[in-house]
């Protein structure tokens, strides 16, 4: 078989051009393939990344050349007029051979920007072109590909939705092309693109266009508009006009199968169970077309490189290695190590979590790994490092994965309290558990396997601690499940033979995830899917055994049970002046209807509260946001009209 896998960065050879694990990822991947005796090829972006690749690996320049003038539809109401003449690209081809696997780089003058972070800055998109290099280097990638595999059978396997969402309509009339694409990344889903710039984009590059069409508003009811009003918070929604199409919605329909990177992976992106968000997705068109197009679905899962697994490789001497961090080796010592993203990873709530727990008076080492070439720009971090430097190592730059091993083999616990269901398998987090870490981890769907959390269905196998599912900025409840879940890894590591159980567990389940069987799952679905047969449906819905809690999860609200006349709700009173919501073990915020927008009354959870209690509502229609100790949320409320004023 012959696999080409696709993605903006592609370096996991070498650690100086990694920026995510995605590049890891596929390195691993395509070995694993290799090792099966498939030919295999990655295609990616230069990324200014010429010299290093020239100097140190072989890297030389093909016989291609795309000159050409692209055309960018770009939504004025952003650009203004910024792109309205087409921009003049001339796009080269270059290529190495690493073993056993042909690389490609496309180059040009948007493919070589960014070579300290490869991805453009957010707050670049409406002022700096630069921000179209994900979008233009699809357009390459697909030329490339018919041009320089015309009319040859190969797998291509491109990642990530928001990097790769032309290429499945690209070659959707190719019988030599069969289009993978993985999710790797939980990216809102309703993530949408300009609608006349993709038309524009799909035309460019030898595509029909009219596959695609704008997606459908949602009816506007009062719970609707509440809803759109809060879930920008969650990172899981946000609202665009009218001529924007959803991404994924065209990589389900086009692509031949749909891979994610875990069980849980593929339970939270097709249902989002327990989120605030699951009410809105249930209504959406894209929900209908999973359920047409489930058999498209499947877990090729994700791994640990072999280094990390080989259980007869010397590890480093713990003292030595704190002792050369200026720590304390008779401490505990807790390790973090991702690159800086501190929504997504939960380090802000970390920061602010160890400041509390050392001005309380905690004794504890934090090895702090927080990478980025630019720099980490909030000053709570080194601040924290500064004012507690005998218990504090913070970095951000590049290390080798032998310093990264020796960090990781001198401590003991493992912190990924990460946020807004965004990591899908965690790499990072297993790496650290093959090294004897025992995890503290968020209790989330796509890191499950784990089994610190909600996955360790059996209590003798749960290898560390869970600290609550967070899909707020800066969120103090999550801030103080890390204190209280850092406390209780103390106590745990004053045992020592409770400590060493546990570390054990985490190192076992670790060792479970290889890559060889990662590399055969895909290839089994790759065979299956070439030669068009169907498989088992993945699952993707819950049936609820109608206890009103089930029912709140699986339906992502009870305000039907209410209007129903559902008697075993919690009990809700309001009127104008007072509102009273009688379950205890819950935050709750109400949501107030003021004509306009709504209204927010909040309060955090207690155990000891009888009920949620707020004043001067003013309102007859009221919506809840109630989320459990846990961090699982859902709707409740009563509206008054069903239709929004």
């Amino acid at each position: 078989m012959n696999i080409l896998q696709v993605y903006l960065e592609s370096g996991g050879f070498d650690y100086r051009l990694i920026r995510g694990g995605i590049s890891v990822y596929l390195w691993n991947l395509t070995r694993a393939f290799n090792a099966r005796g498939h030919t295999t090829g990655v295609i990616s972006a230069l990324n200014g990344q010429h010299d290093l690749l020239s100097i140190d690996h072989g890297l030389k320049a093909l016989d291609y050349a795309h000159d050409w003038e692209c055309k960018i539809d770009a939504d004025p109401a952003i650009w203004g007029s910024m792109l309205e003449a087409p921009l003049r690209l001339k796009t080269r081809a270059y290529h190495l051979h690493k073993d056993g696997t042909d690389f490609y780089y496309l180059g040009n003058e948007f493919l070589d920007l960014y070579p300290d972070t490869y991805y453009p800055p957010y707050e670049g998109k409406g002022t700096d072109i630069g921000f179209l290099k994900p979008l233009i280097f699809q357009m390459e990638v697909a030329h490339f590909i018919k041009s320089h595999f015309a009319g040859e059978d190969w797998v291509i396997h491109a990642h990530e939705p928001f990097y790769q969402y032309l290429l499945p309509t690209a070659f959707a009339h190719d019988p030599t092309k069969t289009v993978i694409s993985t999710v790797q990344s939980n990216m809102p889903i309703t993530k949408k693109v300009y609608m006349p710039e993709t038309r524009t984009a799909l035309q460019q590059i030898g595509a029909d266009p009219d596959r695609i069409e704008a997606t459908s508003p949602l009816p506007d009811t009062l719970f609707n508009r509440c809803l759109e009003q809060y879930l920008p918070r969650t990172h899981l929604n946000y609202p665009y006009p009218p001529n924007y199409l959803s991404l994924f919605d065209l990589v389900l329909a086009d692509s031949d199968g749909v891979d994610f990177l875990s069980d849980g992976h593929l339970e939270f992106y097709t249902g989002f169970y327990g989120t605030a968000f699951r009410a809105w997705f249930l209504q959406l068109a894209l929900h209908k077309q999973y359920l047409r197009d489930a058999e498209k679905l499947f877990v090729g899962g994700c791994g640990l490189a072999g280094q990390w697994l080989d259980e007869k490789r010397d590890q480093a001497d713990r003292s030595e290695v704190l002792k050369s961090l200026s720590l304390d080796p008779a401490l505990p010592t807790f390790f973090h190590s991702a690159r800086y993203a501190p929504n997504h990873k939960g380090q802000n709530e970390l920061v602010l979590a160890f400041r509390e727990f050392f001005e309380a008076g905690g004794r504890a080492n934090l090895i702090l790994r927080c990478i980025t070439e630019a720099g980490v720009p909030d000053a709570r971090y080194t601040a924290l490092a500064d004012d507690f430097a005998d218990m504090v190592y913070f970095t951000s730059e590049m290390q080798s994965e032998a310093e990264l091993m020796a960090m990781a083999d001198a401590s003991d616990f493992a912190l990924f309290p990460s946020k807004l269901e965004m990591d899908t398998f965690l790499i990072a987090q297993g790496e650290a558990m093959a090294c004897g870490c025992v995890p503290i981890a968020s209790d989330q769907l796509g890191m499950e396997h784990w089994q610190h959390g909600r996955g360790a269905k059996d209590e003798s196998k749960r290898t560390g601690f869970a600290v609550i599912r967070s899909f707020l900025d800066e969120d103090p409840a999550l801030v103080a499940s890390i204190i209280k879940t850092v406390d209780d890894a103390v106590i745990l590591h004053s045992d020592p033979e409770r400590y060493s159980e546990m570390s054990a567990r985490a190192r076992k389940c670790a060792l479970a995830h290889g890559w060889r069987a990662v590399g055969d799952k895909h290839l089994e679905a790759f065979e299956r899917i070439s030669s068009q047969e169907h498989a088992a449906s993945a699952p993707i819905s819950k049936a609820s055994d109608g206890d009103w809690l089930n029912v709140a999860m699986d339906a992502g609200q009870i305000i039907d049970l209410r209007q129903n006349g559902n008697g075993n709700v919690p009990a809700l009173s309001f009127d104008e002046a007072h509102l009273s919501y009688h379950f205890p073990a819950a935050a709750v915020t109400a949501f107030a209807w003021n004509g306009l927008d709504f209204d927010e009354h909040v309060t955090q959870w207690s155990p000891k509260r009888a009920a949620f209690e707020a004043s001067h509502i003013g309102s007859k229609d009221i919506f809840l946001l109630v989320t459990l100790e846990n961090g699982d949320q859902f709707w409740d409320g009563l509206p008054a009209r069903d239709k929004a004023a």
